[in-house]
């Protein structure tokens, strides 16, 4: 990822070699042509897959008039300039086509309304970053309402994806990231290697605003640690006992009951016999809250002691109160950094 202190030359694809200036027309994986300018002067190839790279016939002006970046790319002094054939291998072929189109106005070509996966969102986010196009593809995002499909705050039961944070962070919508952002740390677990999942097993992106996961992965260890550690004292609570509130001589019965259930929920979430550490369990902060919520932590009863007798007994330990705020207190991990490279995307 680009820091916001990225010059324009530092974004320029290397210059090509000697040998990459004129692909043999015979190559092997590359598509048709699509010509985007009928007197273009350069073509670029897109993607870098041996079976599929696309080749693009393009305007060197229509580029120079839609992106600083671009119009350096074809300074007197870059290789690019005079080259005829431009590999790009980095830039994701949908993505870039759809900037290059808009770039050509070829606007019967763009995809229409709602036509554009999370993944080429995410995908024309990098390449309106890297090459500072915002200003050329925020109308057509509005128009044709390309990113408020993939909005799920605004849907019922809508699944979440981490793309969205890199998307609203190329182009400014603050208040989105904001909001998502809290969302998206509540719902952050791991999977079997120790990565970044949320709850709807989506993995995050490389490319990332800056510091932002490490921000999020350090509010799911604090809060997990806090929860975690209330489950372990509340543990101990009861084996160290007294547990009953009822005036009788069942104690050690109701202790066991008790402490059979409570066992019971911790061995079910792996949680026990070991003690977990934020590191060493799945779970994220919004599972582990939904978990404890809905536990049942099972009381005393027989036909000389009425249950409701010990109705209070489970509730000597309330953990659950505990864990609920410390999930309503979860900070967030948006930095001051984040809020002004959004304030200056969205001025563009």
């Amino acid at each position: 990822m680009e820091s916001d202190n990225t010059t324009i030359v530092d974004k320029i694809p290397e210059k090509v070699s000697e040998s990459s200036l004129t692909p043999r027309p015979e190559a092997p994986g590359l598509e048709a042509t699509i010509v985007l300018h009928d007197r273009g002067d350069a073509t670029l190839i897109l993607g870098d897959d041996a079976d599929t790279r696309q080749p693009v016939l393009v305007s060197k002006t229509a580029m120079c008039l839609a992106s600083s970046v671009w119009k350096a790319m074809f300074e007197p002094h870059w290789r690019e300039n005079e080259a005829t054939e431009i590999p790009l291998p980095d830039d994701d072929i949908e993505a870039t086509l759809i900037a290059l189109r808009i770039a050509h106005l070829r606007f019967h070509e763009l995809p229409k309304e709602h036509g554009l996966t999370i993944e080429t969102l995410h995908a024309l986010a990098m390449v309106c970053d890297k090459y500072d196009l915002v200003r050329l593809v925020r109308p057509f995002l509005d128009l044709h309402e390309w990113s408020e499909c993939h909005f799920p705050l605004k849907k019922k039961r809508a699944r979440y994806h981490p793309n969205w944070l890199f998307f609203a962070w190329t182009f400014g919508y603050k208040d989105s990231f904001i909001a998502f952002e809290k969302y998206i740390t509540q719902r952050i677990g791991l999977d079997a290697h120790g990565n970044a999942v949320t709850d709807d097993c989506y993995g995050f992106p490389d490319h990332f605003p800056p510091d932002l996961l490490e921000r999020m992965m350090h509010i799911r260890n604090t809060v997990l640690t806090a929860m975690l550690d209330e489950l372990y004292k509340a543990l101990d609570r009861i084996i160290e006992g007294p547990v009953c509130c009822s005036k009788s001589n069942y104690e050690k019965k109701c202790r066991s009951m008790v402490l059979g259930s409570y066992v019971s929920f911790l061995l079910e979430n792996n949680l026990y016999p070991k003690r977990c550490t934020p590191t060493e369990t799945s779970l994220s902060i919004k599972r582990l809250s939904n978990l404890v919520a809905d536990s049942e932590i099972a009381i005393y009863e027989s036909a000389y002691e009425p249950s409701h007798k010990h109705i209070s007994c489970s509730q000597v330990f309330d953990f659950k109160s505990t864990i609920k705020k410390h999930f309503s207190d979860i900070g967030s991990a948006v930095l001051d950094s984040h809020l002004r490279h959004m304030e200056k995307q969205a001025t563009k």
